[in-house]
């Protein structure tokens, strides 16, 4: 799991959500889209990974993370997280293949669906 977001509190609750939920995938986490794109370009990335982005950061936001990493040819199943999602946003999320927004605060039950479908089970 690769957590991408600008907000150390979300980053550190969504790995702790992700330990109580018993997730047995190691965690990794990052402030900024470009700290990301940096690791993928000299690490090796696990087959089975999920992305939760979040979809307003400074310098490039998570809809701008997901084009380039589908522009460079990486798909990776992803959860777009937002406090201040719109319409738009959604829609652009889901056009990426989002495989779900969820608007924070989120309930834990709602990240653990959408992780349970990003692994189809």
């Amino acid at each position: 799991m690769f957590i991408i977001d600008d907000d150390a509190a979300i980053r550190d609750s969504c790995g702790f959500l992700l330990r109580s939920l018993a997730i047995d995938l190691a965690v990794e986490s990052f402030p900024s889209a470009s700290e990301f794109m940096d690791y993928l370009n000299t690490h090796e990335v696990p087959k089975t990974v999920c992305l939760i982005v979040d979809a307003r950061m400074p310098e490039m936001s998570g809809v701008e993370l997901m084009q380039n990493l589908i522009a460079e040819g990486k798909r990776f199943p992803f959860i777009m997280i937002s406090g201040h999602g719109n319409d738009s946003l959604r829609q652009q999320s889901r056009e990426l293949g989002a495989v779900a927004f969820l608007d924070k605060p989120f309930q834990p039950s709602l990240l653990k669906d959408a992780i349970d479908r990003a692994f189809g089970m």
